[in-house]
C-alpha cells in the first residue's frame, strides 16, 4: 500500500481558512471603526468600503462599491486624485483634506489620511476618512467669537480714544481765539490719546499674525514650512534665503507666508514635481518670493491657472500693491514669484516694532 502524502493539502487548506479568517477579521475590526474606510487600487475603483463610509456618505455599500472618489470628492477633480496617488510613496501616510457630497445633496469637509502599499499583485491606496463638520462649526464659532471680541477691543480702546481725541480737538478750536495759552494743553492732550490709539491698533494687529510668525522671522517660518511640507515625500525640497533678514510690516509677512503655503500645496497637489526650490532674497529695497518646481506645469494660455489657490495668491500679492508673476508651460514646470518694495523707514510700522 502506497502512503499518502497529505501534507501539501493540509498546507494549503490552512493556508486558505487562514485567509479567509483574515479577510473575515480585517471586515469586521473595518466595520467598527468610527472612520469611514475605503479600499481601491490605482484606478480607484473601490473594493471595500465599511459600515462609516455607508453612513458618512448615505449609500449603500453596493452602491459605493461601483464608484470611485470622484463622483463625490467635490475639491479635486480626477486628474488631480491621480496625480496625489502617483506620487506618494509606499508607506508614508499622506494628510489631506476633502469636501465629500452625500448622495441627499448635502456636503460634509472630511481629514482624509491617505496610505499607499503593494502586494504581489497590485498597488492599493486605503483612505481612512474622518467627519469634521462639528470641528469645523467649533472653529467657525471661535472664530466668531474672536471677532466679536475684537470689535468690543475696538469699541472699548480705538473708538474711544479717537473720541476723546475730538473732544480735546473740538475745546482748542472753540479757545483758540480767546485763550491760546490753554490751546497747547489740549493739543498735548490729543496727541497723547492719539499714542495710546496706536499702540491699541498695533496690539491688535499683532493678534492677528500668523502663529508661525509669532516665535521666529518670515525666513524660520518658511523655512520650517518646507520642512514640515517636505516629510516623507518623494520630493526633493530646498530653501535659500539671500541676503541679511530684517523685520517687515507684519501684514506683508503674513502674506508672503501665506503665498509661499500655498505655493507648496499646489506643488504637492497638481506637480509631480521631482525637485521644489524656494527663495527669499532681501535687498536694500525689496524683498522677494520666489518658489520653482520641475514638474507637469500646466498652459497658462488655455486659463489652467484659475484656481482658488492661485487666485487666492494674487489677491494676497495686489492687497500688497504689487503683481504675482506665475510662468509655468506643460513639460517644464512652474514658477511663482512676488517681489515687494520695501523702503526703509517702513519696515515693522505695521506693528510697531
Amino acid at each position: 500500500m502506497t502512503p499518502t502524502d497529505t501534507t501539501s493539502g493540509s498546507l494549503q487548506s490552512n493556508d486558505s481558512e487562514i485567509a479567509e479568517l483574515s479577510e473575515q477579521i480585517f471586515r469586521r475590526l473595518g466595520d467598527l471603526t468610527p472612520d469611514a474606510i475605503f479600499l481601491h487600487g490605482l484606478d480607484g475603483r473601490f473594493v471595500y468600503v465599511n459600515d462609516a463610509a455607508c453612513a458618512m456618505l448615505g449609500y449603500s455599500r453596493g452602491e459605493l462599491l461601483s464608484m470611485y472618489p470622484w463622483d463625490f470628492v467635490v475639491n479635486d477633480n480626477r486628474e488631480q486624485i491621480l496625480n496625489l496617488w502617483r506620487v506618494m510613496a509606499p508607506g508614508v501616510p499622506v494628510m489631506v483634506e476633502g469636501l465629500f457630497r452625500r448622495k441627499d445633496g448635502g456636503m460634509l469637509p472630511a481629514e482624509v489620511r491617505l496610505a499607499r502599499f503593494e502586494d504581489a499583485e497590485r498597488v492599493w491606496i486605503a483612505a481612512f476618512c474622518r467627519d469634521i463638520s462639528a470641528r469645523r462649526k467649533t472653529e467657525d464659532a471661535l472664530r466668531s467669537e474672536e471677532r466679536s471680541r475684537m470689535a468690543r477691543d475696538i469699541h472699548d480702546t480705538l473708538a474711544h480714544g479717537l473720541t476723546a481725541i475730538a473732544v480735546q480737538l473740538e475745546a482748542a478750536r472753540h479757545i483758540i481765539a480767546t485763550k491760546p495759552d490753554e490751546v497747547a494743553v489740549h493739543i498735548g492732550n490729543a496727541l497723547q490719546l492719539a499714542r495710546e490709539s496706536l499702540r491699541e491698533a498695533r496690539r491688535s494687529v499683532r493678534a492677528l499674525r500668523p502663529a508661525a510668525l509669532e516665535s521666529g522671522d518670515l525666513a524660520e517660518a518658511l523655512q520650517q514650512l518646507v520642512g514640515c511640507r517636505s516629510a516623507g515625500r518623494q520630493e526633493k525640497f530646498h530653501f535659500r534665503l539671500h541676503g541679511r533678514p530684517r523685520p517687515l510690516p507684519a501684514e506683508m509677512e503674513a502674506h508672503l507666508l501665506r503665498i509661499g503655503q500655498e505655493s507648496l500645496t499646489n506643488v504637492l497637489k497638481h506637480a509631480r514635481a521631482s525637485n521644489v526650490l524656494m527663495e527669499l532674497n532681501y535687498t536694500d529695497c525689496d524683498v522677494r518670493l520666489h518658489v520653482k518646481d520641475d514638474g507637469q506645469g500646466f498652459d497658462l494660455e488655455a486659463g489652467q491657472g484659475e484656481g482658488i489657490g492661485l487666485t487666492g495668491m494674487k489677491e494676497r500679492a495686489e492687497q500688497m500693491g504689487v503683481r504675482l508673476v506665475i510662468q509655468s508651460s506643460p513639460g517644464i514646470g512652474t514658477s511663482i514669484t512676488v517681489a515687494v518694495p520695501v523702503p526703509p523707514d517702513a519696515e515693522g510700522k505695521a506693528d510697531g516694532r
